[in-house]
């Protein structure tokens, strides 16, 4: 593709592609990076509206699983945080 860019997954070691961006359909002022613990509050208000639009039960004592599953010693998920600084 042109215009894109490969998000590897590297900081846990493996050298793979985990995600290719066409960078000509995104906004200039779009900043996307790894979450971090700071951004769970965030992961955790998406969750639950993805929960709500689906008609779906969210489970609040899901966050302190999902903080471990992205942030514990080995975590087996990964998350992107995308956000434009622009508004």
């Amino acid at each position: 593709m042109r215009d894109s860019k490969a998000i590897g997954n590297t900081r846990y070691g493996a050298a793979y592609p985990l995600v290719t961006l066409n960078e000509s359909r995104m906004r200039p002022d779009t900043e996307i990076r790894w979450a971090d613990l700071a951004d769970m509050s965030d992961i955790v208000r998406l969750c639950e509206e993805h929960a709500a639009y689906e008609k779906a039960d969210y489970v609040p004592t899901c966050e302190r699983d999902l903080q471990n599953l992205l942030f514990g010693a080995n975590p087996p998920l990964n998350c992107l945080v995308a956000h434009a600084s622009g508004g």
